[in-house]
């Protein structure tokens, strides 16, 4: 959870709920999204299905999500670990004094050159995850999403230190 909206690269704002909190506090979602992330090495990650909380203050982790997706979680030493499924380390933060780890993350900016995000091509272009030309014309061609016309664009899109070769979290 987060209330950086910047920071999703894909951002779905139908979906909206309301989270609990342990005090019994509650905030409103207003979307879901993917946020992607660079660890110390240079390796990049996307975190998916972070909500937007707007007002957050900071932002949370749910180790229980992780553990669902296989991830394993240890802690030892005041020091928590999080790895893959393959054992291989993908962060490490120290307890805080109020119990909780902090994690540093390098947040990588995403943003779409195209500019004319409002040209119906380019809303497809983007609500796809920055799906390309070709792609987007086949699913017109085959009827497979409604609403969607054939697509032609000279401009090109590139988004920011965006490599293909990324992890899933």
């Amino acid at each position: 959870m987060t209330g950086r909206r910047d920071w999703f690269s894909i951002f779905n704002q139908s979906h909206k709920n309301e989270v609990k909190f342990a005090n019994d506090s509650t905030l409103n979602s207003e979307g879901v999204g993917v946020v992607c992330i660079r660890s110390k090495n240079g390796e990049q990650s996307f975190v998916n299905d972070v909500l937007y909380i707007p007002g957050m203050k900071c932002n949370l982790l749910s180790i229980g999500q992780l553990i669902e997706k296989n991830y394993m979680i240890a802690i030892e030493d005041g020091i928590m670990k999080l790895m893959g499924s393959n054992r291989k380390l993908i962060l490490k933060a120290p307890m805080s004094k109020n119990r909780t780890f902090k994690i540093e993350l390098n947040v990588m900016n995403h943003k779409c050159s195209a500019t004319a995000v409002e040209r119906d091509e380019w809303t497809w272009h983007y609500r796809f995850g920055h799906l390309n030309f070709r792609d987007l014309n086949m699913m017109y061609s085959k009827n497979m999403v409604s609403g969607l016309n054939m697509m032609y664009s000279k401009n090109m899109c590139q988004v920011n230190s965006l490599n293909m070769n990324h992890k899933v979290l």
